[in-house]
């Protein structure tokens, strides 16, 4: 009787190993990060544009963004993007891609509540 519970849990055994592939949380992370970068360079301004405004998109993704997006309204989605840090913000109007924005612009008053200023152009 001995064997055939050894046999059951041996099967038991192998379909675990089976079913995951032997592939360990670390791969699914990396897998899933590399989806992220993907998408967040994609050639479709919507999936940007998502990405851009999505708070579920990690901070170091949307820093990257900001230094590189030339298109005014994922610009305006990473502004205003709560995940985004102050200091990434000055970075970005350091830029001529900041002469994009004026006081008419909702992303252009959000990054002046944010960083505390009253400062007009």
């Amino acid at each position: 009787m001995s064997s055939l519970k050894d046999a059951v849990n041996e099967k038991i055994k192998s379909k675990t190993t089976e079913s995951t592939s032997g592939k360990k949380p670390s791969y699914y992370t990396k897998q899933k990060q590399l989806s992220i970068d993907e998408s967040c360079t994609s050639p479709v301004i919507e999936v940007r544009l998502h990405m851009a405004a999505s708070s579920h998109t990690p901070t170091g993704n949307l820093k990257d963004m900001l230094k590189v997006e030339s298109d005014k309204d994922i610009l305006s989605a990473l502004l205003q993007n709560d995940s985004i840090p102050v200091k990434a913000l000055g970075e970005f109007l350091e830029t001529e891609r900041a002469d994009l924005f004026n006081d008419t612009d909702d992303a252009y008053n959000f990054v002046l509540e944010r960083i505390g200023s009253t400062d007009t152009k």
